[in-house]
């Protein structure tokens, strides 16, 4: 079981931290690390604009596991997500998505679907993806999209 509430100020050296894994920015849109200047920048922007909403997951100990980020932009948001090293492999990921997916759509009325760009070589989210039934729309150079949407 999982658990999300809203990112906060206090989160914010744990996204830093989440977001320069190396394991994990090498699967992001942007593979290079940011600096924390960089970071401050974006968390601060994230906060607030209401078009973009970030979610901390926790497990059922009450251990943060990761993060789950929306960008909404005319009726579509972008999902992006990232579990923490010790946590990665546990299925934490697929359920969050699961969760936050289905919330997210009830939540926010004007948008429609969600979209999903995964590196094609990035196999353990694109399972993680379709098993929560997002469904594979196209291709674009090395990124799959996959879609999710609130009649499926």
């Amino acid at each position: 079981m999982i658990y999300l509430r809203p990112a906060t100020k206090r989160d914010v050296v744990t996204l830093f931290e989440l977001r320069n894994d190396p394991d994990a920015y090498k699967n992001f849109l942007n593979p290079n690390p940011v600096s924390w200047d960089e970071h401050l920048g974006w968390f601060a922007n994230v906060l607030r604009n209401e078009n973009n909403i970030v979610y901390m997951i926790y497990n059922k100990k009450k251990q943060e596991v990761g993060m789950l980020r929306f960008d909404i932009n005319k009726g579509v948001a972008k999902i992006s997500i990232n579990i923490g090293k010790k946590f990665r492999g546990k299925h934490y990921g697929t359920e969050a998505l699961r969760v936050a997916s289905r919330i997210f759509l009830r939540k926010y009325k004007t948008v429609n679907k969600i979209l999903a760009q995964i590196k094609k070589d990035n196999i353990l989210s694109i399972v993680a993806f379709v098993q929560v039934g997002y469904k594979l729309v196209g291709q674009e150079k090395d990124l799959l999209k996959f879609v999710y949407s609130i009649n499926q």
